[in-house]
C-alpha cells in the first residue's frame, strides 16, 4: 500500500525567556529542537514565557496581560512533553507575608495562585499586602523594593503593581572560589545535561556534590517542588548556581529559596456563571472564582452548574433552574474557609437535578446530535500554526478541554488540518474518535446539541484518489467503535520486527489500539517493516503495510 507513519510538521514555538542566565540560554539552545526558538524580545506573537518562578519582571508581568502562557523552564529540556504539565499559576513558587490585615481571604486567594505566605517580612520577601502606609515594614519594603499591595487592589487584573526587577544581593564578590567549602546535593531527576553541567561548575568553582543528603548538605538543587520538603530550609532553584557564575559572586540565597506548597481546586467541580447584575464587579469575581479552581463561562448553558448573582430581590423565591443561583457572598465564604461551602445559605429557587439528561428510553444511544460530554478532549494534526492557535483560543473560551502534545493522548475530537497518516491520527481513528476538519473551529460552541458530523472529515468529489481510503475509514471506524466497544486491534498480540526509528510508533499506535506487542514466541500477528534487514525466525508474517490495510480497507 505504500502507507506509514508519518512525522507531521511541527510548527515554530517561539519562546522567551526571564530570569534565565546566559549559561543556561546557551545550555537549552544546544539540545532545542529546530521547531522550538527561543527569543530575547517578548512579543504577542511569543507562544510561552519561560522562567523557574513568578518572577515579577517587566516580561512576566506583559506576558500576565497578554494571556501569554507561562511555562517552568523545565519544558525545554523536554519539549515533546505537554506543556499543561509544566504551566505555572501567576504567583508560581514566590512568597509573601502581611501587615495589619485580618482577612485571610487575601491570603488564600495569593496561596490558591501558586504564592507561599510566611510570617516574617526578609529582602527576599516578593510582595506584602497591607493598607498602612507608613509603619516600620512599609520603610523596609521601600529600601530593599518590596511591592505593597492593598487590599482593594488584591482581586484586580492589575499584575504590574507586583512588578520586583530582580536584583543580585551578594554577600562576597570576586575573591576566591564561589563556592569554596560548600557541599551540594543535586536532584537526579534534573534532565542528564544539566546535571552534568551543574556538577562541572559546583566542583570548578569549590564545591563538593555529593550523592546523599545529610547534614553536611548546604544546598539541595532542583527544579520541582518533590520531595524535598522535610529539608524545608536546604532546597534551592538549580539557578542559583549559573546566578553565583555569572555574576562572579557569593549571592544571598534567599530569593532562590524553594516554598513548598499544597495547591488545591476548591470549586473544581464547578462551572460558574457571572449574572448582568454583577457587571461592575466581573474582573474580581471572575478572579476570585478562577482562583478556587472554577470554570466560568460567559453564558449559562448544559454544563452550568452556579449562577452568581448580586441581589437575592431580582430573582423570585422557587424559581425552578438546572443549576444552582447563589449570591457572591457564598464565593467569598468559600474563599475565606478555602473549601466548597454548601450552597443552600446563599441560594435563590430551587435545581432541577437532571434537567438536561436524556429520556430513559434514550440512553446509552449515542448519536451525533447528544449533548456536549464534559469529558471531551481535543487535539490536533496537521494544522498550521495559525490554525491551532485560533483553535486553542476558540477551546479555551469555550472552556473545553485540548492537549497541544506530540503524541496521542487519548483525545475524543481531533482536528485535522491535512490528511495524512500521522500517528495521532492513527491512534485517534482505531480508538473509534472524532476526525474533525478545520472548518469547526469557526462554528465550534457549547450548546448541548452541537453536530460533530456536519465537521467529520468524508469522502467527497474533490477527495484526490490517494486520500480516500484514508478519510471514507474515519467514519467506519467511529462507528465500529462505538457499536462494538472494541478498538481496531482488540486483542492482537503482535511480535514486530522493525527499525528503532519506527518501532515506538508503531508500538504506540498498536498499544493505543487495543493491542500489545510481544518479545515472546506466543502472538497472534508477526510484522515485519519495509526497511528491516534483520533476521525474521517465522514464515508466516506479514509486511507492517498490513496494520494500514486493517484501518483503511
Amino acid at each position: 500500500m505504500g502507507f506509514e507513519i508519518q512525522s507531521t510538521f511541527k510548527a515554530n514555538v517561539f519562546v522567551c525567556t526571564t530570569g534565565i542566565s546566559k549559561d543556561e540560554k546557551e545550555l537549552i539552545k544546544s539540545q532545542l529542537p529546530k521547531h522550538v526558538i527561543l527569543e530575547d524580545v517578548l512579543s504577542i506573537s511569543t507562544n510561552y514565557l519561560a522562567t523557574y518562578k513568578a518572577l515579577m519582571t517587566e516580561k512576566y508581568v506583559q506576558a500576565l496581560k497578554w494571556n501569554i502562557r507561562i511555562l517552568h523552564i523545565g519544558w525545554l529540556y523536554n519539549t515533546d512533553e505537554s506543556t499543561k504539565k509544566y504551566e505555572m499559576a501567576p504567583f508560581e513558587g514566590s512568597n509573601f507575608t502581611i501587615s495589619e490585615i485580618s482577612d485571610d481571604s487575601l491570603v488564600n486567594y495569593h496561596c490558591l495562585l501558586g504564592a507561599s505566605f510566611t510570617e516574617n517580612l526578609t529582602v527576599s520577601t516578593d510582595f506584602v499586602v497591607t493598607d498602612l502606609k507608613s509603619s516600620d515594614k512599609a520603610e523596609f519594603c521601600e529600601k530593599h523594593g518590596i511591592p505593597i499591595i492593598t487590599s482593594e487592589s488584591v482581586f484586580g487584573s492589575d499584575y504590574s503593581i507586583y512588578r520586583k526587577e530582580p536584583h543580585f544581593k551578594a554577600i562576597e564578590t570576586g575573591s576566591g572560589l564561589a563556592f569554596d567549602e560548600k557541599v551540594f546535593f543535586l536532584d537526579t531527576r534534573l534532565p542528564k545535561i544539566l546535571f552534568n553541567r551543574l556538577r562541572r561548575l559546583i566542583i570548578s568553582n569549590g564545591g563538593t556534590r555529593v550523592s546523599t543528603i545529610d547534614r553536611d548538605v548546604d544546598f539541595i538543587m532542583t527544579q520541582s517542588y518533590g520531595d524535598f520538603e522535610k529539608h524545608g530550609g536546604k532546597v534551592y532553584h538549580y539557578q542559583y548556581v549559573f546566578d553565583c557564575i555569572e555574576t562572579n559572586a557569593v549571592l544571598f540565597p534567599g530569593p532562590y529559596r524553594v516554598y513548598f506548597k499544597k495547591s488545591r481546586a476548591v470549586l473544581g467541580d464547578a462551572v460558574c456563571c457571572i449574572d448582568k447584575s454583577l457587571e461592575e464587579q466581573r474582573v474580581p469575581v471572575f478572579n476570585k472564582l478562577r482562583a478556587l479552581g472554577a470554570i466560568v463561562k460567559e453564558d449559562v448553558d448544559v454544563s452550568c452548574t452556579h449562577l452568581i448573582v448580586k441581589d437575592r430581590s431580582e430573582y423570585r423565591e422557587n424559581r425552578r433552574t438546572p443549576y444552582k443561583v447563589v449570591l457572591l457572598p457564598w464565593i467569598d465564604q468559600c474563599l475565606h474557609l478555602l473549601k466548597h461551602v454548601k450552597e443552600d445559605k446563599y441560594s435563590i429557587g430551587v435545581e432541577i437535578p437532571g434537567f438536561f439528561l436524556e429520556s430513559r428510553q434514550n440512553r446509552g444511544i449515542k448519536r451525533a446530535g447528544a449533548p456536549v460530554p464534559r469529558s471531551m478532549l481535543f487535539q490536533f494534526t496537521g494544522l498550521s500554526m495559525s490554525l491551532k492557535k485560533k483553535a486553542i483560543e476558540k477551546l479555551e473560551k469555550l472552556n473545553l478541554k485540548y492537549s497541544d502534545a506530540d503524541r496521542y493522548e487519548k483525545c475524543t475530537h481531533l482536528i485535522m488540518g491535512t490528511v495524512c497518516t500521522s500517528e495521532k491520527l492513527l491512534s485517534c481513528l482505531c480508538n473509534g474518535g472524532w476526525v474533525l476538519r478545520p472548518d469547526l473551529i469557526d462554528r465550534l460552541d457549547s450548546t448541548p446539541n452541537f453536530d460533530f458530523s456536519e465537521y467529520e472529515w468524508t469522502v467527497d468529489e474533490n477527495t484526490p484518489e490517494k486520500e480516500r481510503k484514508i478519510v471514507a475509514s474515519i467514519r467506519k471506524w467511529r462507528e465500529r467503535v462505538a457499536a462494538t466497544g472494541k478498538p481496531a486491534f482488540h486483542r492482537w498480540i503482535v511480535r514486530l520486527y522493525c527499525d528503532d526509528q519506527k518501532r515506538k510508533s508503531y508500538i504506540r499506535v498498536i498499544e493505543s489500539g487495543g493491542g500489545m506487542v510481544t518479545e515472546g514466541d506466543e502472538y497472534t500477528h508477526c510484522f515485519v517493516s519495509k526497511t528491516y534487514k534483520g533476521e525474521v525466525p517465522t514464515e508466516k508474517r506479514y509486511s507492517t503495510d498490513y496494520i494500514f490495510s486493517h484501518l483503511f480497507r
